[in-house]
């Protein structure tokens, strides 16, 4: 698909999580939504529910919200030209593929004190 193709990619709306997440987390959390320490967690254990409300596009480029029940952050969004998506907040990176109408989402956040890597599969509501 060319990335012309993508920027027809309508993802406006919410997307919820689809499947058991997966991933690695350590050290202290200072997140509203996390705040804990960590050792040698996993992912598929914790409780939080995320969300991904895309609220506006335009073309390859969207803004939207990375919430769990408690709060949101804002993050920005662009496809790359060979269809990934990479998004931001305001403490990690998204790596994205869309495939068959699911999104595949993994988040980085690298640090000091705190590091986490977690992947789940959304689907649109």
């Amino acid at each position: 698909m060319s990335s012309l193709a993508y920027s027809q990619v309508d993802l406006k709306g919410v997307w919820v999580q689809a499947a058991q997440p997966a991933g690695a987390v350590s050290g202290k959390s200072d997140a509203a939504h996390d705040n804990q320490t960590f050792t040698k967690s996993y992912t598929d254990n914790r409780d939080v529910q995320w969300r991904l409300e895309v609220i506006d596009q335009k073309g390859r480029a969207f803004h939207a919200k990375w919430c769990s029940a408690d709060r949101c952050e804002s993050v920005v969004d662009a496809f790359r030209s060979n269809g990934e998506i990479l998004m931001a907040d305001e403490d990690g990176v998204f790596m994205v593929t869309l495939e068959n109408g699911l999104m595949d989402l993994c988040y980085a956040e690298p640090g000091v004190d705190f590091q986490i890597v977690g992947c789940q599969t959304l689907k649109r509501q």
